[in-house]
């Protein structure tokens, strides 16, 4: 898990993983990383959108600032979709 964990959250290449994993002592190849992301990677990003699945988008957020249109002060809001 820490090896996928670490490849997709952080963007890493299959060989920076490969090298994160053996300072903690655990020696492996680029290939394995590419193995392990590949099989089950997929599985777990499968589970964690169905899980995620419908909970996005029930937060709003609004910003208001104070600004100056053709001479005037004026608010402008503006909403933010969390």
């Amino acid at each position: 898990m820490l090896v996928i964990h670490h490849y997709y959250r952080f963007k890493l290449s299959l060989t920076d993983v490969g090298e994160l994993m053996s300072i903690r002592g655990i020696s492996l190849s680029h290939q394995t990383v590419h193995n392990w992301t590949h099989s089950f990677g997929v599985e777990l990003r499968l589970k964690l959108r169905t899980n995620r699945k419908g909970k996005s988008g029930k937060k709003w957020h609004i910003d208001a600032t104070y600004i100056k249109v053709e001479g005037r002060w004026c608010y402008l809001y503006r909403a933010l979709l969390h």
